[in-house]
């Protein structure tokens, strides 16, 4: 699978998440630990999300990746990651993590305010703020080995300073496979 395509599933990946925007309510909830078999995570979640695989195609044939989401209290938390088939250094991995964290704001037509490389256990990584039409969106991207996580939470503009956001995105753990 060339790199090129790769870099087109991830952002294919961050458009199938979608937003709903629900009722304000406060958004001070209790979390759960969410820690899917086989998924190298954990995270804290208002609740238990759904999850759906996300199809995508490849040089070497169809292939898919799990999708978790959960849209509570006029929030989405969306958690996913992809399984490469090589390793990313340098530039590439560096355009790999923007490609990763931007495409779900750029592709559907809002703008990226911040993006900052950040990292987890060494791991590079990068979060990125973005807006459109009173929505705000961060996410977080990280490389671990050749798996991509993307961690994403649409949120009304009156949200801002959402404990609940930060928490989830704070919250993502490394653990063993």
């Amino acid at each position: 699978m060339s790199r090129k395509n790769v870099c087109l599933i991830a952002a294919t990946m961050i458009l199938t998440t979608g937003f709903q925007q629900g009722g304000h309510k406060n958004d001070q909830t209790s979390l759960i630990e969410f820690s899917p078999k086989d998924g190298g995570f954990s995270i804290m979640m208002p609740d238990k999300p759904s999850q759906r695989d996300l199809s995508h195609n490849t040089d070497n044939g169809k292939a898919s990746s799990p999708l978790y989401e959960l849209t509570k209290d006029a929030f989405k938390y969306v958690i996913t990651y992809l399984d490469y088939p090589f390793s990313a250094e340098g530039k590439e991995r560096d355009k790999l993590l923007d490609t990763g964290a931007e495409a779900g704001i750029t592709n559907v037509g809002g703008k990226v305010v911040s993006n900052t490389p950040i990292s987890i256990d060494s791991y590079p990584g990068r979060e990125v703020k973005g807006e459109m039409q009173g929505i705000l969106y961060r996410s977080r991207v990280y490389l671990v080995r050749q798996r991509l996580y993307l961690l994403i939470v649409w949120m009304p503009t009156t949200k801002a300073s959402s404990e609940n956001a930060t928490k989830f995105l704070e919250s993502f753990k490394l653990v063993a496979r």
